[in-house]
């Protein structure tokens, strides 16, 4: 036995290359794994890796994987920079290469992330034949890389239309052999962002995708109306962004689990949807109207999210009744530094069996003086199930240091707070690097977040500072 074991060893060494002698299928799967630059690098090694690469199943488009491919005359450290065309052409031609030389018959994911426009509307109907020709699994399509500042639409931006002809009449498709189409039958997610996708898109991929779990749309001007209705459709998880232009959102009779909303106040209709238990309503004004339209799933809900949300804003302790089943509740909302975060406490309330709570606060604005106004005792009510209390955005003040001894007094098996002193608003903080001052502001705020609660967290209760 144990000669038998030295003679493998012997022959690993004198091959040198145990790895390549693996068949073909395993050694794509592990390429797969890597990036697209990382696995069409491997085709220097020998012959035998020269084009195993061409077969991988993944292929990612995204600029910030591949700057070393793509070069840009901008520094990455500016908050909008702008394109030049040759850096558009040089990216188009990278990806037309690679889909040029590719030999598997399957993908199961295809994404494109880079700033392109209208003018680039060949090549990316191109790039969609591709990914259908292939099987896709997970298609995302994001023409917006380089513009992460900005939170709210540009008419000018999205400006790429989904060609709707391409999916009605595949045969018009010459680089396509028809007998080789079969559309977008083993689609499972969908990802559109910043490009313009009418109703009548989304319905067809609904119609025709059996295997469709997962659909988001960002930044669709053209998009209208949206119509989820009907108990045979795969669809689980909604994400709808920004679409300025929606007017009505229809969610009926379906196997939906979350549904994401943000944008502008919209028309929704939630009905027969027993399975729906994530809902997330981000937008504006006029919050209440948002919530009377999802009072009918209430109470199947265990996970609730409400963003941007004013103090502004009356809040009604009635419409949150029926939430007998919520076990997380997030809050995201802007306040004045003065303002009592106290006055969210009636929607915890309504929640009896709340497990986790998280709140995340954006100061807007500062009141004239700075004052620092007296702490507010808040009223005894027990909460007898919460386990966790996560504040994001703590900047030491006296309504958010009232707000976690609120929780310290009141929930009677609390396990931890969560202390997260970092600026909470998403997209400000993905498009630009913090300065010297900011990260020295966050570690003053670690420090006096440190002192004003350790003393008065009793042992029983985990106490983490980010």
């Amino acid at each position: 036995m144990e000669k038998k074991r030295v003679r493998r060893t012997a022959n690993c060494s004198e091959n040198k290359d145990c790895i390549s002698e693996l068949p073909d299928e395993i050694l794509v799967s592990i390429l797969s794994r890597l990036t697209l630059r990382e696995a069409v690098v491997t085709s220097v090694l020998s012959r035998r890796w020269e084009y195993l690469w061409a077969s991988i199943y993944t292929l990612d488009f995204d600029h910030r994987k591949t700057s070393g491919k793509i070069t840009l005359t901008q520094s990455i450290k500016l908050e909008c920079p702008e394109l030049t065309e040759t850096e558009r052409k040089r990216y188009v031609n990278w990806v037309n290469c690679v889909l040029g030389q590719h030999r598997g018959t399957t993908i199961d994911e295809f994404r494109i992330w880079f700033d392109l426009n209208k003018s680039y509307a060949r090549d990316i109907n191109r790039w969609i034949k591709f990914a259908m020709q292939k099987r896709v699994q997970r298609l995302e399509i994001h023409l917006s890389g380089f513009r992460p500042c900005n939170p709210w639409p540009a008419s000018c931006y999205t400006t790429y239309t989904f060609p709707y002809q391409l999916l009605l009449y595949p045969q018009l498709c010459s680089d396509i052999p028809w007998h080789t189409f079969v559309g977008f039958k083993s689609l499972k997610d969908l990802t559109l962002k910043e490009v313009n996708v009418s109703c009548e898109v989304l319905e067809y991929f609904l119609a025709n995708c059996p295997n469709l779990e997962r659909l988001v749309v960002h930044e669709s001007e053209h998009l209208k109306k949206l119509r989820v209705v009907g108990s045979s459709l795969p669809l689980k998880h909604l994400w709808v962004s920004f679409c300025i232009g929606l007017k009505s959102i229809k969610i009926c009779d379906t196997n939906l689990v979350s549904f994401k909303y943000v944008g502008p106040t919209t028309r929704l209709l939630v009905n027969n949807a027993p399975l729906l238990v994530d809902v997330s309503i981000s937008h504006g004004m006029y919050s209440n109207f948002m919530l009377r339209q999802l009072s009918s799933c209430f109470s199947q809900l265990q996970v609730l999210t409400l963003s941007k949300w004013h103090l502004q804003d009356k809040i009604k302790r009635r419409l949150f009744t029926g939430l007998k089943n919520l076990k997380k509740l997030v809050l995201e909302i802007g306040v004045k530094d003065d303002e009592s975060l106290l006055l969210f406490t009636p929607l915890i309330k309504a929640c009896p069996y709340l497990q986790i709570f998280v709140f995340k606060v954006r100061i807007m604005w500062t009141s004239p003086l700075n004052k620092k106004r007296r702490v507010i005792k808040a009223v005894k009510c027990p909460h007898y199930h919460l386990k966790v209390v996560e504040i994001g955005g703590y900047y030491c003040g006296s309504s958010d240091f009232e707000l976690a001894m609120y929780f310290i007094d009141n929930a009677t098996i609390l396990e931890k707070i969560i202390i997260d002193p970092r600026y909470q608003c998403k997209w400000y903080s993905i498009s630009r690097i913090e300065t010297k001052e900011e990260q020295e502001l966050e570690q003053t705020r670690r420090r006096r977040a440190r002192r004003q609660l350790e003393s008065k967290v009793p042992p029983r209760i985990n106490l983490e500072i980010l």
